[in-house]
């Protein structure tokens, strides 16, 4: 099978063909694992690392200057890009040819990239915990909150909705302390790990926590989100990453930013540099120490 070009070796043992050769190019973790997974039988699912990348959590491992930002430990686990796969029937963890077969918790799974059995949101972010030290679980939470547990379709959850998933778990479950203090520096409405990061400073700071993404009613009628907001000091941050100025509906968006300072919030606008280049991190609390008390 080494010599048709059509082929394309998943794990040991496991071939996948394409109709076309030039189609047939090399699969990433994730999709192997998709592909692995009926062939494994019905107890397996797509998991961990996998189904991470499935579910779309906020798992790059870069940003390392983050940690040093919010006074962190640097703590960079490295990640096995591997096919990951788990089992119901609680069979010990096992490192198999090409790909790594993991002890499931038994949750009920989704249906994900073609038709595969993938765990829940939940049992996936569970099983990742020991990837997401620091900021990084507080991200990964706050895109389940925004997102949910549904696979194609966005279902926000409360922190107070997913404490009730993780107190309904039976005790010594795998990751649940890891996630329960990521939990607890979490908040509903966080719509990128950019907010989640910029939330955190101000936490550190030692300023309220923000009011995330704040509907605000405008003078002309529209309707603006402030990325953070304090609404009773009228204080609010916008993290505009590189999105945001090449996209066509900036000039509509900085429309409305003039629009919240005539209604008299004190707005500013966070780049990336603002938080990586110490000067401006400092800067930054500079803005904020007037408008906002300390706690």
């Amino acid at each position: 099978m080494d010599a048709d070009p059509c082929m394309r070796q998943i794990a040991h043992g496991y071939w996948a063909r394409w109709p076309d050769a030039n189609l047939a190019l090399e699969l990433e973790h994730w999709e192997k694992a998709a592909l692995l997974q009926p062939e494994l039988g019905p107890d397996a699912r797509v998991s961990h690392l996998s189904a991470g990348v499935l579910w779309g959590f906020p798992l790059s491992p870069g940003m390392a200057w983050v940690h040093d930002l919010l006074g962190e430990p640097i703590r960079l686990p490295r990640q096995d890009l591997r096919p990951h796969l788990s089992l119901r029937s609680g069979r010990p963890s096992q490192t198999a040819l090409g790909h790594v077969m993991h002890r499931g918790l038994g949750l009920e799974d989704v249906t994900g990239l073609w038709g595969a059995q993938v765990t829940s949101a939940v049992e996936t972010l569970l099983a990742l915990q020991p990837l997401l030290p620091g900021w990084r679980g507080v991200a990964a939470v706050d895109f389940l909150l925004a997102y949910g547990d549904a696979m194609d379709l966005r279902r926000p959850m409360t922190v107070a909705e997913l404490e009730t998933h993780l107190d309904d778990l039976p005790a010594g479950t795998r990751g649940t302390p890891a996630m329960r203090r990521s939990l607890k520096h979490a908040a509903d409405r966080t719509w990128s790990p950019m907010e989640t990061v910029l939330r955190l400073l101000v936490v550190h700071f030692g300023f309220p926590p923000p009011v995330m993404n704040y509907g605000v009613m405008l003078p002309d009628g529209s309707k603006a989100y402030i990325d953070l907001a304090w609404p009773t000091y009228k204080v609010g941050l916008e993290y505009n990453g590189r999105g945001h100025y090449l996209n066509a509906g900036y000039s509509e968006e900085m429309h409305r930013f003039n629009q919240l300072g005539e209604d008299g919030w004190q707005m500013r606008n966070v780049l990336l540099n603002d938080l990586k280049l110490p000067t401006r991190v400092h800067s930054l609390y500079q803005w904020l120490e007037p408008f906002l008390p300390r706690v």
